[in-house]
């Protein structure tokens, strides 16, 4: 629902509706494009994540984006032009690949390949770099792809596609990234997120893109 700073102006974007079988369907994480004229929000099932959903603020719009679902993590990236998403094979518990989505296209770029599990975090406030995280995965024979040892945190520039490492774990904890931990980007350059320590222990920590 979108509501005026003063509480007027109330329009509804969308609501839970009953789906199939027992399952019901909800909009969830609504996030507004850098230039306030529209919203991306997702779809959540019993089963596990839907599509997502561009709505247009001036005209009351809405278009489906990313339509095969499996959408967990998702953020607006170049100056809202394209999204970037993690999408999974397993409802919501992988993020397999990260991705950027064009609206209007069904083929999204695969930001990584190889054995690895890569979840998007955060966009930078120009949305022109993104922040992954990279974790090796193992297939067993009869189980979908299982991280292995510690993720690693990368920057991709999203024109170009190229990756760099911005800060490998401490393997001393169990569980270094705070996952499903909001992650701040400042206008500075710094990225701010949470880490376990031992104990279990959670600290703040900022990281200067340089």
């Amino acid at each position: 629902m979108l509501i005026g700073a003063d509480g007027s102006g109330r329009r509804l974007i969308d609501e839970a509706k009953p789906n199939a079988g027992d399952s019901s369907r909800h909009p969830v994480l609504p996030r507004w494009s850098a230039d306030g004229t529209k919203v991306l929000y997702g779809e959540r099932y019993w089963e596990g994540s839907g599509p997502l959903n561009i709505y247009d603020v001036a005209t009351a719009a809405k278009q489906q984006v990313a339509r095969d679902g499996g959408i967990i993590l998702f953020h607006w990236a170049l100056s809202g032009k394209a999204f970037l998403a993690g999408q999974g094979s397993y409802g919501d518990l992988y993020s397999d690949r990260a991705k950027l989505f064009e609206p209007g296209t069904d083929k999204p770029i695969a930001l990584t390949d190889g054995p690895v599990e890569s979840r998007p975090l955060a966009v930078s406030p120009d949305g022109h770099l993104g922040l992954l995280s990279l974790e090796l995965v193992q297939w067993g024979r009869n189980t979908p792809g299982e991280p292995v040892g510690w993720p690693s945190l990368w920057t991709i520039d999203l024109t170009s596609r190229r990756l760099a490492l911005l800060a490998m774990p401490d393997q001393s904890g169990p569980d270094w990234l705070l996952g499903g931990a909001p992650v701040a980007w400042s206008d500075d350059g710094t990225i701010y997120f949470g880490v376990v320590t031992p104990g279990p222990k959670t600290r703040l920590v900022g990281l200067k893109i340089k």
